[in-house]
Parts: C-alpha cells; sequence; structure tokens
C-alpha cells in the first residue's frame, strides 16, 4: 500500500473520531449543565445550542480542542500545558461571546460579576478552570484513544458520514432560526416562504424555551 493511501486512511479514521468525541463532548455538556443548575438552583435545565438534539456544541469544540492539545502537549511540562488549555478556553469562550453580542445582540452566559472579565464573556476564574479543566482531560486522554480506535471500524465511518449530513442541516437551520428570533424581536417581518416557516417552527416561546439562558441587549 502507497504512503499516500496511508495517510489517506489516517485522515479518514482522524475525522470520524474527532467527530464522535464532538458529539460526546456536546452531550456530556449538556449533562453536566443540567447537573450544575440541579445542585445550584435545585432544579434541572436542558442547556442545548441547537434546535433538534441535546447538543451543547461550545462543549464538543472545547473537547475536540482539549483532546488535540493533550496529543500535541504530551511531552509539555504541566504549566505549559495549563497555559495553552486556559487559551483554548477562553478563546471558544471570547469568539463566541463576541459573536453572539456583536452579531446577535444577545447573551448566553455573564461574568460580569468576576474580577478581571472582558465584556462579561470571559474571566480570570473561568480561564483557570478551563486550565484546570484541560489538565484533567489530560490524564484521561490515553482512554480516550482506546475508545476512539473503536470508531475506526467501517459501520462508525458509515454512521459518521450520516451524522455530519445531520449535524450540519441542524447548524444551518439552527443559525437561521436564531437570526429571526433576533430579526422578529426588532420587528422584522419575514421576507419569504423559509422565514415563514422557520416563524411557524421555531417561534418566540419555542426558542426561549430551547435557549434558555439566552437574552437580547436593549
Amino acid at each position: 500500500m502507497s504512503k499516500k493511501k496511508i495517510e489517506k486512511i489516517q485522515k479518514k479514521n482522524a475525522y470520524s473520531g474527532l467527530l464522535w468525541l464532538f458529539a460526546l463532548g456536546s452531550l456530556l455538556g449538556v449533562v453536566l449543565e443540567g447537573i450544575f443548575c440541579l445542585v445550584r438552583y435545585g432544579r434541572w435545565e436542558t442547556h442545548v445550542v441547537s434546535v433538534w438534539g441535546p447538543f451543547c456544541i461550545l462543549y464538543g469544540f472545547g473537547i475536540v480542542g482539549f483532546y488535540l492539545c493533550s496529543t500535541i502537549l504530551k511531552q509539555k511540562k504541566w504549566w505549559v500545558q495549563f497555559l495553552i488549555y486556559c487559551g483554548v478556553g477562553f478563546a471558544i469562550e471570547l469568539i463566541c461571546g463576541c459573536i453572539l453580542e456583536f452579531g446577535l445582540r444577545m447573551r448566553a452566559w455573564d461574568y460580569s460579576e468576576h474580577f478581571m472579565n472582558i465584556r462579561s464573556h470571559v474571566s480570570l476564574k473561568m480561564t483557570i478552570v478551563w486550565g484546570i479543566a484541560g489538565i484533567g482531560f489530560s490524564k484521561i486522554a490515553p482512554y480516550i484513544d482506546k475508545l476512539l480506535k473503536k470508531t475506526e471500524k467501517r459501520v462508525w465511518k458509515n454512521l459518521s458520514l450520516v451524522f455530519t449530513v445531520f449535524m450540519l442541516v441542524n447548524l444551518i437551520v439552527t443559525t437561521a432560526a436564531v437570526v429571526r428570533w433576533k430579526e422578529r424581536h426588532i420587528n422584522v417581518p419575514a421576507k419569504n416562504r423559509f422565514e415563514r416557516l422557520l416563524d411557524e417552527n421555531y417561534n418566540d416561546s419555542f426558542m426561549a424555551e430551547r435557549f434558555c439562558e439566552w437574552r437580547f441587549l436593549e
């Protein structure tokens, strides 16, 4: 078998593994957020970032970022790893927070009461939490390697194609539904049949319940 063909197979395996890791992280994010709300507020809340399925995709991207870092930084000193994990968490929260604030005039979390925060999207406290979580994740990374090897089987590769298509459509519809939610908030009427379908299926009540932490910035 040629070297180019081997590299191609390895890339396909890597994509399949990272995709399922993303899915696992997205699901775990919903569970962890729910447990946190149960402990702190005495009620279960489902924090999702998609209109279909129990997916908190920020955690999905976070766990993939942590896994890639754990692979690249395996031989680095613990404090170097800690700082980079802090940077990964900081970047994800800041980018997503700014997209919501400046693109949609919305907010999904608020660190305004935290010491040394930037526009309430990131803070020193949460950046350190990301770093600690990353170090903890690096300890279980070898076990995740073993788990991901199971996704190299053909059935998982076929399922990864189906899941990829599903998530792409899910994220496109989610983005469109959130944009229409924002437009309805500022009294912009639907301009075509697709937007009218969004208004019918993903109205304000649905969106407010589905994205329970999100709020508009007046």
